[in-house]
């Protein structure tokens, strides 16, 4: 979701947390979801925080 293709924009970071959130239960499986909500700060600083 956070990566830009020619045929459509990326999503900021937290654009891309919300999604996940909105959608825990019907697109997301909600146990994932709550996984990457708790590690967010880790993932960031991974990957680091990109497209603010």
């Amino acid at each position: 979701m956070t990566l830009s293709y020619f045929y459509k924009k990326a999503f900021t970071i937290d654009e891309a947390y919300d999604i996940l959130k909105e959608n825990s239960g019907t697109q997301f499986e909600p146990s994932l979801v709550k996984v990457m909500l708790i590690i967010r700060s880790d993932l960031e600083k991974i990957y680091g925080k990109k497209n603010d």
